[in-house]
């Protein structure tokens, strides 16, 4: 496993080592090329691509690493790339979440993007996109297959007013609102 300079220093640290035997491990190990911050940076930037972070969380995954400033200075922002990234994680974020509604998969799909680290303006960008994974349902169609689903599964006897309310609040938990979850609970009636 590979380290930096800094982890290197943070571990013999803990294990109670002098600063001036700390130094001099270090540098016996970035002289024999046996640490080198910034291979390692390369490394990580390349397993983080792969991974399809954003450009921000690459950043701050690898501050979080203790590579020095100057190092890090030398990052390249490639706005192609973090597109392509962002519309990759989003449509497969669309197809795992399909049954979240058009509204609610954009708020969602936003927070989405922006924790793997994309800025603003590439999230915004791609989820004026949003047609091209979303299928055109409306709330109400999704909720519907979804309730039928959720009673056919579970047995659900929606005349109990106690397991309406649980279904009211599983959905309303999904982003779906409270007048809309009993007019299709109705409808299923």
């Amino acid at each position: 496993k590979m380290y930096s300079k800094h982890e290197i220093e943070e571990k013999l640290t803990l294990k109670k080592y002098s600063k001036s035997t700390i130094d001099q491990v270090v540098e016996y190990l970035i002289e024999n090329h046996l640490v080198d911050d910034q291979k390692y940076i390369n490394y990580l930037i390349e397993e983080y691509d792969y991974k399809n972070y954003g450009f921000d969380k690459i950043k701050y995954k690898l501050s979080s690493k203790g590579f020095e400033a100057k190092l890090l200075s030398n990052l390249v922002y490639d706005e192609d790339r973090e597109h392509e990234k962002a519309e990759y994680l989003f449509k497969c974020y669309c197809k795992d979440n399909q049954t979240k509604g058009y509204k609610n998969l954009k708020e969602s799909g936003f927070n989405y993007l922006k924790s793997n680290g994309f800025s603003t303006s590439i999230c915004l960008d791609t989820l004026s996109k949003i047609d091209q994974y979303v299928c055109k349902e409306d709330d109400k169609d999704i909720l519907l297959k979804a309730l039928e689903k959720y009673v056919i599964m579970h047995r659900v006897d929606l005349n109990d007013e106690i397991q309406k309310e649980k279904i009211i609040k599983r959905y309303q938990a999904k982003g779906f609102n409270y007048r809309l979850i009993v007019e299709c609970m109705e409808e299923i009636l």
